[in-house]
Parts: C-alpha cells; structure tokens; sequence
C-alpha cells in the first residue's frame, strides 16, 4: 500500500502499519472472546438438560416414593388385620385347651369316683 501522504510504501513504523497490526490483534481477541463466549454457552446449555433431567428424576422420585408410601400403608393395614386374627385364634386356641384340660380334669375326678 502506497503512502497517499508521502507517496512511499508503508513502513515498519508508519501509522497504516500500526493500525493492520492492532486490527489483526482486536481481531483474534474478538475471536478469543467469541470463541469463550461458544464455550460458556455450551456450558449453560449442558447444565440446564442435567438441570432438567434433575426435576425430572426429582418428580420420578417423589411418584415412587408415594406409590411406595400408599403401598406400605395397605401392606401395614394387612398386617395388622392378620396380626389381630392371630390373635383372636390364639386366644380361641388357649380358651379351647384349658377347656380341654378341664374336661380332663373334670373326666379323670369322675372316674376316680366311680372306682
């Protein structure tokens, strides 16, 4: 490029010079920045989907742990339905065996008697 002012090539020094060079050097900071910038959004992008994702898994959590809460509930309401079953057929069970005991006892009186 010829100097208009001089009408002599640029040189090393000259102001033309200078500025190609600084526009070279605020071009590739421009591209560094543009570059990280890319980078940082890409980022922020990758976050939000695991962010996502989290809410999800969050919200398939909860469901599991109401379906497992509703679940422990009706198997704790047949529990205890069963234990108060056993319960009542073992006192059946003790009631008929010192019934059982007393009729021995009342048979082996009686027949005592008898001899």
């Amino acid at each position: 490029m010829i100097n208009a002012m001089t009408d002599t090539l640029p040189t090393e020094n000259s102001d033309a010079v200078q500025h190609s060079r600084s526009a070279h050097r605020l071009d590739k900071i421009a591209r560094s920045i543009s570059s990280f910038l890319l980078n940082q959004v890409d980022r922020l992008e990758h976050e939000l989907e695991r962010c996502q994702k989290a809410v999800d898994n969050d919200k398939i959590v909860q469901r599991m742990l109401a379906d497992f809460e509703q679940e422990k509930m009706e198997w704790d309401a047949a529990r205890q339905i069963e234990i108060e079953r056993l319960n009542d057929a073992s006192e059946k069970l003790a009631q008929g065996w010192a019934n059982l005991e007393k009729e021995r006892r009342d048979w082996l009186e009686n027949r005592g008697k008898k001899a």
